[in-house]
């Protein structure tokens, strides 16, 4: 049985190891059924850009951790996690050894890894991101689409699929996007339905953007400009999380086992399959 369209998954803040999207995947498998349809026909695909940077945060925690023990620890090293991300990726988009390259190109060999797997064809691409994994990945599509309207070398993309141009949906959700705005005028945002998508899909495409009011990491993208108004099909409100999580910033890490999400992104892929 040949797969018929690709999903890539990426993570968001935080050290993951391959398995953190296993359940995940079971969860949107069991959703695409509800729908009969069969989940077998869709390839998914995590990635795992953390390992890029793991090294580096670790060593900088048990520095600043060697002498007398620090209060809240637990969310000391979240901070470095989250803010560690963040600075060694922003200031490094130029550098060809920086971060911003190294955790793009984690992203690109993935890409490759689903292209093979889909039979090196340029079918429908859907991707899912969380957290800073929204940055990433909408810098990433950016740099693919700058290299399109400039006609310029791209060392990322061997095909249609791998630059971008068969991308039909796009879900994100606990979206740090917002953070990383400031200073640009105009605010222009990917362009979505992608221009180069065949005719017969761009009425399909879509992105939808989760968020919850209770998480201060995660928001709405839509009134961020009128770019983004016209990229982001709509901001959905959810309440994600248990019942330890869903009413605090704990939140930001329930959307991979929230119904809403996963059924919205199931029914997705169903009219795809």
């Amino acid at each position: 049985m040949s797969f018929q369209l690709g999903v890539l998954i990426i993570h968001g803040i935080g050290n993951q190891t391959p398995a953190y999207a296993n359940q995940f995947i079971k969860d949107l498998q069991e959703k695409i059924r509800l729908y009969d349809k069969n989940p077998d026909v869709v390839k998914m695909m995590p990635t795992t850009w953390a390992t890029e940077i793991q090294p580096d945060e670790e060593e900088l925690w048990r520095n600043v951790s060697k002498g007398e023990p620090l209060n809240f620890g637990k969310l000391r090293k979240f901070l470095i996690s989250y803010v560690g991300d963040s600075v060694a990726y922003a200031g490094t988009p130029n550098k060809s050894n920086g971060i911003y390259q190294k955790i793009h190109r984690n992203i690109h060999e993935t890409l490759e890894k689903l292209y093979i797997d889909l039979g090196k064809q340029d079918k429908p691409l859907i991707i899912i991101a969380h957290s800073f994994g929204t940055q990433i990945i909408s810098d990433y599509i950016w740099d693919r689409q700058k290299a399109i309207r400039e006609n310029t070398s791209d060392f990322l993309a061997d095909n249609p699929f791998e630059s971008m141009q068969t991308l039909v949906g796009l879900f994100t959700f606990g979206s740090c996007i917002p953070f990383f705005t400031l200073g640009y005028h105009p605010l222009q945002a990917i362009e979505f339905p992608i221009p180069q998508l065949p005719e017969e899909w761009k009425s399909k495409a879509r992105w939808f953007n989760f968020y919850d009011v209770d998480d201060v990491l995660g928001y709405p993208l839509k009134d961020l400009s009128e770019s983004y108004n016209k990229s982001v099909n709509a901001d959905i409100e959810v309440n994600v999380g248990n019942w330890l999580q869903s009413w605090n910033p704990l939140c930001h890490f329930g959307y991979w086992r929230d119904d809403d999400c996963l059924n919205s992104i199931a029914e997705f892929i169903s009219g795809w399959i």
